[in-house]
């Protein structure tokens, strides 16, 4: 069983299988992927995203992701770029894994935030940057198939320019990760299908290069493993 432990004050945390309110993060389960649909407002153009579960500690989830021309959930032939990676910290806190990643502290916080509750405020600053995070009313979102998901809106804004950057992301109780979101003014994408697939977290499936700085939370997670 693999756990990660990135501060003495997460030593012996448990987090509950679910995401309901009341409850602590906890991630999606690796091998879970969620079909979008992007809209790049500036473009005027909608492709597909493929975005896989690849990776996860006690408080973040690894993600690949994959742009598709094609529309259609089977239409694998027309790539559109090549994979990229980033790292979701418990649900709501996004970074790239070609930038630096937050240490402990900041991890702590945005982990500490759960429950996460209508109405509560959490201010995070890294590499000079104040982020305002914002629970909004719950709401529901629709796949395709009809499936109806249960979702916790955040708001987040920052302070890095004049006119602020705005985003919201809305996380799914059921899948543990965002099923839409809506990036300022030039973009929005929103979930239509999610797939799993039945399988352990495995090293030799990842290329460590690809991944960038995130490679040092699979060493993270690696390096706390617990003993059978």
């Amino acid at each position: 069983m693999l756990r990660s432990v990135i501060l003495a004050g997460f030593a012996g945390l448990v987090c509950p299988a679910g995401m309901a309110t009341g409850e602590a993060y906890s991630p999606p389960p690796v091998g879970q992927t969620t079909h979008y649909w992007y809209r790049d407002l500036d473009a005027n153009t909608t492709n597909r995203v493929k975005d896989t579960i690849i990776w996860t500690g006690d408080d973040f989830a690894l993600h690949e992701n994959i742009s598709y021309t094609g529309l259609g959930l089977f239409d694998r032939s027309s790539l559109l770029d090549e994979p990229f990676y980033f790292v979701e910290y418990s649900g709501f806190y996004v970074h790239f894994c070609d930038s630096e990643l937050p240490g402990p502290d900041v991890r702590e916080t945005v982990f500490s935030a759960w429950p996460l509750e209508e109405g509560e405020v959490i201010d995070v600053r890294f590499d000079d940057v104040d982020w305002t995070y914002t629970v909004l009313a719950p709401e529901t979102h629709t796949l395709a198939n009809g499936d109806v998901h249960d979702v916790i809106k955040v708001h987040s804004t920052d302070n890095a320019s004049e006119e602020g950057y705005v985003e919201t992301v809305s996380l799914s109780k059921q899948t543990h990760t965002y099923v839409k979101g809506e990036y300022g003014d030039w973009g929005r994408d929103w979930a239509f299908a999610v797939s799993r697939t039945d399988v352990d977290q495995n090293l030799s499936s990842i290329d460590l290069i690809k991944i960038g700085t995130c490679a040092s939370l699979i060493v993270e997670t690696l390096g706390n493993q617990s003993p059978d």
